[in-house]
């Protein structure tokens, strides 16, 4: 090989280090720096973002049907809809172990089955005396009509036997306290009367006979409210009588909610009633 040949080769090289010296400044990066920008490319974890970090793009395929791209174990790419939103999975939790568990959002109704949130089940609430954030008491107002015989009461007689005040308690075995008692004579006789109120339904007597309870059924009684001829207001053909703050703490039976009355006749007169000549009305504040 002569002095020309070495020289050419010489010159060749030259001009590619020269190539390679331009390339790589029209690209911002000296050989000695290619380490330090592929590292460039991997953050410390934790580490705080700075403007100008440098970092590999994401691939992914945007897949506005959101169907399957390849099968079972394939290698796949990330999917995103039209706004470049990343596909995820639903995951339905069966169970949630004892903690704190906070819930941002809820974008859908519940479905009917046993769906609870902070212990309540939201679809089987039992109608009845379920209540939340309930404040104070509820006041009821009841009013029957008194069964009576027709003929001369005797003073200390059955007035009226025991009659049932169905559903007074808002539940079965519940507790009330009865506030007010009226009783309107539409006989207009406004005679001394005796007024019981009972957890069961006792056997107290039979009408216009004496009074025959045993001793079983007189602790069911609970209150007793007495009216006196002096408590009445003569309305001309009735009187009313109205007895109020009386106070009287009432129980329903296990598994009832119903009260019972039953009335005496006090007076020593001898009157005599219609077959509905008698309404009560009871004011009964529910617990």
């Amino acid at each position: 090989m002569n002095r020309r040949f070495w020289v050419a080769i010489g010159a060749a090289v030259l001009a590619i280090v020269l190539l390679a010296g331009m390339l790589i400044a029209l690209h911002g990066t000296t050989i000695g720096d290619v380490t330090n920008q592929a590292a460039s490319t991997s953050m410390y974890e934790d580490a705080p973002h700075t403007s100008g970090d440098r970092g590999a793009s994401v691939f992914a395929v945007r897949n506005d049907a959101g169907t399957a791209l390849a099968g079972d174990g394939d290698y796949i790419l990330l999917m995103v809809d039209s706004s470049g939103g990343l596909y995820v999975a639903d995951v339905v939790v069966s169970s949630i172990t004892t903690g704190t568990v906070s819930v941002a959002q809820i974008e859908n109704a519940l479905p009917a089955g046993t769906n609870n949130i902070g212990d309540v089940d939201v679809l089987t609430i039992a109608a009845g005396e379920t209540h939340a954030m309930e404040v104070g008491y509820a006041m009821d107002w009841f009013t029957t009509t008194l069964t009576l015989d027709t003929s001369a009461y005797a003073q200390h007689d059955v007035l009226a036997a025991t009659q049932t005040l169905t559903a007074a308690l808002r539940e079965n075995g519940g507790r009330g306290t009865i506030m007010s008692v009226t009783l309107v004579d539409k006989d207009d006789n406004g005679r001394d009367i005796d007024v019981y109120f009972f957890k069961d339904d006792v056997t107290f007597g039979t009408e216009n006979s004496a009074i025959s309870i045993s001793d079983a059924d007189a602790a069911s009684r609970q209150c007793a409210v007495h009216i006196l001829s002096s408590d009445y207001d003569d309305f001309i053909g009735s009187q009313v009588a109205q007895i109020d703050n009386i106070g009287c703490v009432v129980e329903g039976a296990t598994g009832a909610d119903d009260l019972y009355v039953a009335a005496a006749y006090r007076d020593a007169t001898g009157d005599t009633y219609t077959a509905a000549g008698i309404v009560l009305s009871i004011g009964i504040q529910n617990h």
